[in-house]
C-alpha cells in the first residue's frame, strides 16, 4: 500500500455543482403521408390537432383534446406550424387555465388564391406554468379544400411516404 505524505501530499478534488441536462419533449400534429392538414377556420382562435408526444416526456401529464398538461415548473418552448392558401394568419401558445397567451407567433401571409402557397409561423418563449397549454392559429381568409392547414407530403412534389407534420412544439423543462 502506498500513501502520500509531507511535500508530495495533494488535496483531493473539491466537489463541483452537478450539470443537469434538461428534459426535452416534442408535441406534434402528425398525419399519414397522404392526409392533408385540414380546413382552417376563419376569424377565431382554433387549436391545432396535437396527437403525438416524443422524447423525454415524463413532465407531460397528458395530451387530451389538444391540450398539453405539464407539471408545474419553468419551460422553454420553440414551435412551428404551417398553413396553406390562407390570407393573413398567426399562431400562439395559449395557457388554458389563466386565459393568457404564453408565446405569440409571427404574423404571416399565404395567399388564399395561390395553389400550394405554404407559410410557417415560428415562435419561442420561456414561461412558468402549472396548467394546460394549447397551440392555436387564427386566419383571416382560409383557402378552400382540405389542405388549408397544410399540404400532405405525397402531393408536395416529393412523392414522399413519410408522415406529414403540420405543427410541432419543442418543450424543454428548465426547472
Amino acid at each position: 500500500m502506498f500513501q502520500r505524505q509531507g511535500a508530495d501530499f495533494k488535496q483531493p478534488p473539491q466537489p463541483t455543482a452537478a450539470i443537469i441536462k434538461p428534459s426535452v419533449a416534442y408535441v406534434k400534429e402528425v398525419q399519414a403521408y397522404n392526409v392533408d392538414g385540414g380546413v382552417a377556420v376563419a376569424d377565431a382562435w382554433t387549436p391545432r390537432t396535437l396527437n403525438t408526444i416524443e422524447g423525454e416526456s415524463w413532465f407531460i401529464n397528458s395530451l387530451s383534446s389538444n391540450i398539453v398538461t405539464v407539471q408545474p415548473g419553468q419551460y422553454e418552448i420553440e414551435g412551428v406550424q404551417m398553413v396553406s392558401q390562407c390570407d393573413g394568419w398567426t399562431s400562439r401558445l395559449y395557457n388554458t387555465t389563466d386565459s393568457v397567451t404564453l408565446a405569440p407567433g409571427s404574423p404571416n401571409k399565404a395567399s388564399a388564391g395561390a395553389y400550394y402557397a405554404n407559410s410557417h409561423a415560428k415562435w419561442v418563449g420561456t414561461f412558468t406554468v402549472a396548467t394546460g397549454i394549447k397551440l392555436q392559429y387564427i386566419v383571416e381568409t382560409p383557402g378552400t379544400g382540405t389542405d388549408s392547414l397544410g399540404i400532405n407530403a405525397a402531393t408536395s412534389g416529393t412523392n414522399s411516404t413519410e408522415n406529414s407534420i403540420y405543427a410541432q412544439v419543442k418543450i424543454t423543462k428548465l426547472k
